[in-house]
């Protein structure tokens, strides 16, 4: 079209530096697509093969509120920031205790019989009962409560600091997942306006009304908003993970993931009244 005076030099170099900064965008995304794949390798352990797109997550909670509510209790940062404070807290009780009275009940029962003579049988019983009560320990057993006591406000103020945590992580996958959403609807409203601009665009070029720049600007338009549609689709894809992780449910069994579930209950009866053993459920 150059050629019989259709379009200018400038049309021309235009419409070549698009095509090569289009090549420069694929092999921009070339790149983040194997570093995809090495991330895959890595977490997985195994190549990944042709995949397709997954589906968001669904049971997830109806309402910021209740998100919330469900990752103040099952966050697992804050739930093992709750046990290391209750632990802390059981540590002064039990320095505590040394400051108070100790009693010790100590009962004995002996028989005797004489092999010689049947009759000469005695037996003796004794109990023994004794107090004792730490009257001076030089203020060591006290130092080592206040220290104690400090300790539990500072797994106090861990706690504080993991229930803020979560509460931001919650919010913001929230957020993030609302947003998705949102742009998932006006994204597929572009496409299809897109598609219906760069029909009409084509037709008007067909007749000379269009150049072939307006002919790649609507075809632009149309991959940008194709583009932002799948973003928006990954988006929202992840944010449901990082809500169910943020509200602790981000597990094996909550997920429904094909594998085999480690049962705490079984392991904990297998191993609670053993005073000697190196052996594991498996066996090894």
């Amino acid at each position: 079209r150059f050629r019989v005076g259709e379009v200018t030099r400038t049309d021309v170099s235009q419409a070549e530096s698009r095509l090569a900064r289009a090549r420069a965008d694929r092999i921009v995304s070339e790149g983040s697509l194997r570093d995809a794949r090495a991330a895959y390798e890595n977490a997985v352990g195994d190549v990944p093969p042709l995949l397709k797109p997954s589906k968001p997550l669904d049971n997830l909670p109806g309402s910021l509120s209740d998100a919330l509510e469900i990752a103040k209790q099952n966050n697992f940062a804050v739930s093992r920031a709750r046990f290391i404070e209750l632990s802390a807290k059981e540590g002064v009780r039990s320095i505590v205790g040394e400051l108070l009275p100790n009693l010790t009940l100590n009962g004995e029962l002996e028989s005797s019989r004489e092999t010689a003579n049947n009759r000469n049988e005695s037996e003796e019983a004794s109990l023994i009962a004794r107090v004792t009560m730490p009257l001076y320990a030089s203020g060591s057993v006290t130092s080592r409560v206040r220290a104690a006591k400090q300790i539990v406000s500072q797994r106090r103020e861990e706690y504080n600091q993991a229930l803020r945590t979560a509460i931001e992580a919650t919010t913001n996958a929230w957020q993030t997942l609302q947003t998705g959403r949102a742009q998932i609807q006006a994204f597929s409203s572009a496409v299809k306006a897109a598609e219906i601009a760069l029909e009409g665009v084509r037709e008007e070029a067909n007749v000379g009304s269009r150049t072939v720049l307006d002919v790649l600007d609507a075809e632009q338009e149309l991959l940008d908003a194709r583009v932002g549609l799948v973003r928006a689709m990954r988006d929202e894809l992840v944010a449901t993970y990082q809500l169910r992780q943020a509200v602790g449910e981000a597990t094996a069994e909550k997920l429904g993931l094909p594998v085999t579930l480690y049962n705490v209950e079984n392991h904990y009866r297998e191993v609670r009244g053993k005073w000697w053993g190196l052996g594991a459920s498996d066996g090894k």
